[in-house]
Order: C-alpha cells, then structure tokens, then sequence
C-alpha cells in the first residue's frame, strides 16, 4: 500500500539535490528547469497532506471525502479542508491546508508567476506541520 507522506519525502529530498548542485545532472540544475522543479515540490507537498488527511478522515471518522464532495456539489480538495477542521475543532487546519492548497493550484495553473526556492521551502514546511498537528508523522 502506497504511503503518501513519501510524496513530502520526496520533495523534501528534491530540493536537497538542487540546493546543493552536487551530483545532479546539468538538467536537474540549470536555470530552466529549476522553476519546474520548484513547481513540482509544491504540488507533491501538497498531495501528501491531501491525501494523508482523506486516509485520516477515512479511517478515524469513516467519512469518504468523495462522496461528501459529491453530497455538498464542492470539489473534494475544498470539502476537505472543511472537514478536518470540523471534525478536529482545529479551526487553523482550515486555513493551512487552504493554504497549501493555494499554492499548489498557483504552482501548477499559473504561469504569469514566479515560483521559487522560498515557495517550495514554505509548502515542505506547511506540510509537515499539518501533519505533525494530525500525528500522521
């Protein structure tokens, strides 16, 4: 069964290898790519807290994210946050996971923007704490 905490792994390690330049090949680390990397940190970041909070919901609470998307006529990635906060009466959770999830819809959808070393950096750290909050890690 796949663990979606290694998607924050992975893109906790992504940025280690281009921050440091050692070792990657030139593709990895040239200017036009790095920005696509970037980009990519803050979408898997984002993935691993969604996806680790559905299985939360899931598994705690018996609550399906889908079909509550589904009863509510919302996307799931908006119910979710919604939810969590709820069920948990962490009402900041909202926020933070809106947050993250912000960042990851500007990383992927829009292109008029700049997305860098320090949005990555705050996305890895949203989704830790997130999950720390849960006790998923």
């Amino acid at each position: 069964m796949f663990d979606p905490k290694d998607l924050l792994k992975l893109s906790e390690n992504i940025l280690e290898i281009i921050s440091n330049e050692c070792g990657c090949s030139k593709e990895l680390t040239n200017n036009c790519c790095k920005e696509a990397i970037y980009r990519t940190i803050v979408n898997r970041a984002y993935y691993a807290v969604y996806l680790s909070c559905s299985d939360f919901l899931r598994k705690n609470f018996g609550i399906d994210v889908y079909s509550e998307a589904k009863k509510h006529e919302i996307s799931v990635h908006a119910m979710l946050p919604q939810i969590i906060s709820k069920k948990l009466n962490k009402h900041y959770l909202q926020d933070w996971i809106n947050d993250l999830r912000y960042s990851r819809r500007n990383s992927d959808y829009d292109l008029d923007i700049t997305i860098g070393k320090d949005d990555s950096e705050k996305s890895i750290h949203l989704a830790k704490a997130i999950l720390k909050d849960l006790g998923i890690i």
